[in-house]
């Protein structure tokens, strides 16, 4: 049988690769899949949802659209932030039970010390659930999300005390609709090992105008707000929306992802050795 220069690719070609697409995500954003990156001279203007739900993120200012890429990470020319580089949606990613998964290289934060990777909104009731890294007390010391709603008061910020590095990472973060102001209704993995959840104290607040964004808070015209960029590359998003999945499914995506990408997860989880199979 064909084989390719890794087990991943070897699956692939073989058509024995399990994928995402079996769990119908609600989002799949894949900067690698180039068939899905429209791209002009400036670079990546949009990124078309591989889920089918049409949840596209585009960038129409030039000077904003991320610079297109390919696999494996070695070969991408610069970083998305410290420009602005992003991407943002006007579509609904509607309110509760939710599981995002993120894969992404972070090199530093803005002046701001918060640095955003991906925010999804439900447009019905200006609801947000958002993923950031933040700098707090001046040191890299919290990964941060956070499910709020814009009003005169919002919910505290829940996240892990877990120290940032500047190295490729896969993060999975689950809300399972039940108590947004509950630790219990979160779970948080880093790499493939589970992290625990923590109030932060500090409060969700973006405007009721902005939009769902990639690698930065947009304003409703789609322009980033540029003291909170992400400093570094998101390589792949998926969301799911409606429920929170299973164990072994947050293990079979981690897994898709740690081989993908070329990530060694931290824990020993079940596709250590092996990509994920159709079948497991």
């Amino acid at each position: 049988m064909p084989r390719g220069r890794n087990d991943y690719e070897t699956a692939q070609i073989q058509g024995r690769l399990w994928t995402p697409a079996v769990m119908r995500p609600s989002c799949w954003v894949d900067f690698s899949d180039l068939g899905t990156i429209a791209t002009d001279a400036s670079g990546s203007n949009q990124a078309t949802d591989k889920s089918g739900n049409a949840r596209n993120f585009t960038q129409t200012n030039t000077a904003n659209t991320p610079p297109p890429r390919e696999l494996p990470i070695g070969n991408w020319s610069g970083d998305w932030g410290a420009s602005g580089k992003s991407m943002a949606s006007s579509a609904n990613f509607s309110a509760g039970a939710k599981s995002i998964f993120a894969c992404y290289k972070f090199s530093g934060f803005p002046a701001s010390n918060v640095s955003h990777i991906l925010n999804v909104k439900d447009t019905s009731a200006n609801t947000w659930f958002e993923y950031a890294l933040l700098n707090v007390g001046g040191s890299y010391q919290q990964r941060h999300f956070a499910d709020g709603v814009q009003a005169s008061t919002q919910i505290t910020s829940r996240g892990c005390a877990d120290a940032a590095s500047t190295n490729a990472e896969i993060v999975a973060i689950t809300y399972d609709g039940v108590s947004n102001t509950s630790n219990a209704s979160y779970s948080y993995r880093l790499d493939g090992a589970s992290k625990t959840v923590v109030a932060s104290g500090l409060t969700a607040r973006l405007a009721s105008t902005e939009l769902s964004g990639l690698g930065a808070r947009v304003d409703s015209s789609g322009v980033p707000i540029q003291s909170v960029e992400l400093n570094g590359s998101l390589y792949e998003a998926i969301v799911f929306i409606g429920s929170a999945i299973a164990a072994f499914d947050l293990q079979r995506v981690e897994g898709y992802l740690s081989w993908k990408w070329g990530i060694r997860l931290a824990a020993d989880p079940p596709f250590a050795n092996r990509p994920p199979m159709i079948g497991d």
